[in-house]
């Protein structure tokens, strides 16, 4: 019992001691949590009366641990649930945790003057966990708003918005980055990604990884790059990740972008929509829902349609030559366009379809199955322990009588 209470007060006492752990119980000792730094931990649920912010040169961690922490806004004018100056990462211990905002009073107008923000960046902002949501009904109203030089990265977590869910707003030279490893950018009717720019622009945009919706765009775009000056300054890289709607660039970002700058090699997306003509051969690889314009694709990118009845089955580049690999016994695939000297392999019984400006540029092999292993008849290896324990009876027995023979001789 000495011992059960020793180990009790340890304890105690070594939680005493990590400075890194608040437990927020109400607004003004949240805001003074996060004003300290360090990990700032939800105890429970909080309604907060004021919006919360993080201040330059603070660097803190918000974990939901499993809570959700919530603001209604009323006031007519730009505001954000939370406003980030510093460095904020937020995370969620636990699955449940969520930050979720609502104006009552959103900008309904056709071009919005205000925005009504569940999280404003202005700093460094990572999402590892949890959920942030904005159930506002406004043009301008963004689960995260991030402007020039802040640094967004998605890695986790689940992000939603009626409307547009995350947007990048810069009109400055001062560089705004986005990255998208993981996690889920959800959008109702808006885009699930839209940056928005102008004046001389400094915006990159990196997708990895994760899950990229909008469910009820009209016109179909998950990300939306529009820019109303020159993009020379202007990075959009794709190299993996499910984009479940169309990646869309107008404005002046087609016309005016380095060719550099403007890379697809991966991920997988419904289209490409360029609303001017764009740099020559942006696309190296991937999988889309519909064929990509061929000025769009690499010269010399292998391009096929896998006809799987998938969501996306035009596949392009490596990615294509491990579909055919893959393809089943009794599937079709066409070719829609090869370079000059193209190898394919496929297994045996895939019918392959070249289409006309692809014909003389492919040579098709195809790998038959590995022949069945040849069946050994069963040797009644199960009976071998009785076996053993007769023969070694015998052999007792054997042993026995010689030795009685041997006693009378």
């Amino acid at each position: 019992m000495k011992k059960f209470f020793a180990l009790a007060l340890i304890c105690a006492l070594v939680l005493t001691l990590v400075p890194s752990v608040a437990l927020a119980d109400a607004t003004s000792d949240l805001q003074t949590a996060l004003n300290n730094g360090g990990t700032v931990t939800l105890s429970d649920d909080i309604v907060l009366t004021a919006p919360l912010t993080i201040p330059a040169g603070v660097s803190v961690t918000l974990d939901l641990n499993g809570k959700t922490l919530s603001y209604t806004d009323s006031s007519a004018g730009t505001v954000a649930m939370i406003q980030n100056s510093g460095t904020l990462t937020i995370q969620d211990s636990k699955s449940s945790g969520k930050l979720s905002f609502k104006t009552t009073t959103p900008d309904t107008a056709a071009s919005p003057v205000y925005a009504s923000n569940t999280i404003r960046n202005d700093g460094n902002l990572t999402v590892k966990g949890g959920t942030i949501e904005n159930n506002s009904n406004g043009g301008a109203c963004y689960a995260i708003d991030a402007y020039a030089g802040s640094t967004t990265s998605i890695e986790g977590g689940k992000i939603t918005a009626l409307r547009t869910t995350v947007r990048v707003f810069n009109w400055s030279s001062t560089k705004a980055k986005l990255s998208v490893s993981g996690g889920e950018i959800i959008s109702d009717t808006g885009y699930a990604i839209n940056a928005n720019m102008g004046g001389d622009p400094a915006v990159e945009i990196d997708i990895s990884d994760g899950t990229i919706t909008s469910e009820n765009n009209a016109y179909g775009l998950a990300i939306y790059v529009f820019t109303m000056s020159t993009a020379k300054d202007v990075k959009v890289n794709v190299s993996g990740g499910d984009i479940n709607g169309a990646l869309g660039l107008n404005g002046l970002t087609c016309t005016t972008i380095n060719p550099d700058n403007l890379s697809i090699s991966g991920g997988s997306m419904d289209s490409v929509i360029c609303y001017d003509m764009p740099p020559a051969g942006f696309i190296s690889g991937g999988r889309f829902g519909e064929q990509p314009d061929a000025s769009y694709v690499e010269n010399g990118a292998l391009v096929i349609d896998t006809n799987d009845g998938s969501d996306a089955p035009f596949v392009i580049g490596d990615e294509a030559k491990k579909a055919l690999a893959k393809a089943a016994p009794g599937s079709t695939i066409d070719i829609v366009s090869a370079p000059a000297g193209t190898t394919i392999t496929v297994p045996a019984g895939v019918t392959v379809n070249i289409a006309d400006g692809a014909k003389g540029n492919v040579v098709v092999e195809y790998i038959s199955a590995p022949a069945a292993p040849a069946e050994v008849p069963e040797t009644g290896d199960h009976d071998l322990p009785i076996l053993c324990a007769v023969l070694a009876l015998l052999s007792l027995v054997g042993m026995g009588l010689a030795k009685r023979v041997s006693n009378r001789i």
